[in-house]
């Protein structure tokens, strides 16, 4: 089967719907009529593209409200280290901070994930956009924000890191 960036050709898009399989990488069903309608793959680059900016839309949505759930965690997590209210004890104060490392190293890795699969995404879409005679599709601005939220991320990770090891020095 082909990896990702890879194109198969129309005869093995015709063989993958006749049998009801799908693209491995985007889940997306193959028509065979439009096949049939249309053997030089115009319609299907078009139907091609579609789906994919469909997809990344979906994918990256879902994306962004990982994050915010994420971002969600670290606030309740900031706000319980430093209310005044009630203190937490030495102990919950680090399994506190080692709760947000480990939810921002996740966090690292799943942007890094993002990161990597929306340039991919851009990469194919830009050579469905090209078969078609159309200008690239502009995806480079949402991959950048994938990489500005894992240093983000990493940052915030860091943060927890630093109050972990300045709150077990304080105690000792």
């Amino acid at each position: 089967m082909g990896r990702s960036g890879e194109t198969i050709p129309l005869a093995v898009c015709a063989a993958l719907a006749r049998a009801g399989l799908v693209y491995p990488w985007t889940r997306v069903h193959i028509d065979i009529g439009q096949i049939a309608a249309n053997p030089s793959g115009g319609d299907l680059h078009s139907e091609h593209l579609s789906r994919l900016l469909e997809l990344y839309k979906h994918q990256y949505g879902l994306f962004v409200k990982g994050y915010l759930f994420y971002l969600a965690i670290v606030s309740a997590l900031v706000t319980l280290l430093y209310d005044l209210v009630k203190p937490l004890s030495p102990i919950e104060q680090s399994v506190a901070c080692l709760i947000g490392i480990v939810v921002s190293g996740l966090s690292v890795a799943s942007c890094y994930l993002g990161h990597r699969w929306s340039g991919q995404i851009e990469l194919q879409a830009a050579r469905q956009a090209e078969g078609l005679g159309l200008s690239p599709v502009p995806l480079a601005d949402s991959n950048r924000l994938t990489l500005v939220l894992m240093i983000l991320s990493g940052l915030v990770g860091l943060f927890f890191l630093i109050k972990l090891l300045i709150s077990s020095f304080a105690n000792t």
